[in-house]
This record gives structure tokens, sequence and C-alpha cells, in this order.
């Protein structure tokens, strides 16, 4: 970064203020330091921005069914996402059968926030009691045996403000699909 100053006869934090795109660079200093950057084909160090911002712009993915086609999928369009916005994602993988809190929590440290893909009521519940400062969102898929109302209150009540819910309903949808086989008269689906 100071390399790319001294070229473009900037100051490193004007050079800091182009890369994060802060308007508060006039166009003409802006295109001297794109051109120096280029010049020197500079990367901005990642370990560097998160040691002075005390960010990872890291998002925890923990997933659990890699047998079923719903969190691989998902997991996939988290992740081009992720990219899209200049994130990173740390992805862990638990059983969905065989969790438990602490197969959850103590690989659990790092990330700005996480991303909880629970496709089961033992790995919702285990998510639910999982204590984290960072924000969280659980996606899950569960067999209904723990609602979304009885997991938020095994939250903690310090924790609830940063943590949001998603259910995907598959139970209802298999009932719609066969609601709909019958009205077309349909022999045969794939979901």
């Amino acid at each position: 970064m100071f390399e790319v100053a001294k070229l473009a006869g900037v100051s490193h934090q004007t050079v800091s203020r182009v890369i994060n795109d802060s308007p508060d660079v006039s166009d003409a200093t802006r295109t001297k330091v794109q051109d120096a950057i280029k010049a020197l084909d500079y990367r901005p160090s990642n370990s560097a921005r998160a040691l002075a911002s005390h960010r990872s712009r890291t998002i925890g993915l923990i997933a659990g069914g890699m047998k079923f086609y719903g969190p691989i999928s998902a997991i996939s369009a988290i992740e081009m996402m992720a990219r899209k916005h200049g994130l990173f994602m740390s992805v862990m993988m638990v059983h969905e059968a065989l969790c438990t809190r602490a197969g959850i929590v103590s690989p659990v440290r790092t990330g700005d926030a996480f991303i909880m893909l629970t496709p089961t009521d033992v790995m919702f519940e285990a998510a639910c009691y999982t204590q984290l400062t960072q924000p969280r969102v659980m996606i899950t898929s569960t067999h209904g045996e723990l609602s979304v109302s009885e997991g938020l209150r095994l939250i903690h009540s310090r924790e609830r403000d940063r943590v949001s819910i998603v259910g995907i309903d598959q139970w209802s949808a298999m009932g719609d699909v066969v609601r709909m086989l019958t009205e077309y008269g349909h022999k045969r689906a794939l979901y």
C-alpha cells in the first residue's frame, strides 16, 4: 500500500479510501491511485484488513445434510453470493443426525456472522443452544418436533436480537404437491 501511495503521490490513507470506495476522494486522485495499483499489480491483504478492522469478512457456514439435495444447493448459493460481495466463507460440515451441542459449539468461534443449515430436529436444537456473540441465520427444514418458536425460546435471551430463523416447511410443500397431482390427474411427481 505504501508503494502504491508513493507512486501515486498520495498518502496511504488515500490509497485505503480508494480501495474501500470512499466517496471522499476526487476523481483525479482516484484515477492516479487506480493506475498505480494496476502498474504495481497490488492486491490488498485480507489478513492486514482483518487486523486493522477487527473484521475477517468471513461467514461461518455450519451445515448438515450432505445426503440431501437442499443443503447442497443452499451451500452453493450462499457461497456464490458471499463471493459476489467480497466475503469469504468457512464451511464446517456436521452429521445432521448425530450432531450434539458440543459438535457445533466447539469449532464455532471465528467469523463475522454465521449461517446454520439445520435439516434435522437434532441439528436445529443443537444450533439453538449454541451461544455466539456474532449474528446468525438458521435455516431449518425439520420434521416439526421442535417448532421455530420453541427453538427461539432455547436461544439465550441476550442473543435473540442477533438471530434469524428461516423455516422451510417441507411437509406442507409435499401436501401441495399431492394436491396438485390429484387435481390435475398426474400419476408421478419428482419432488
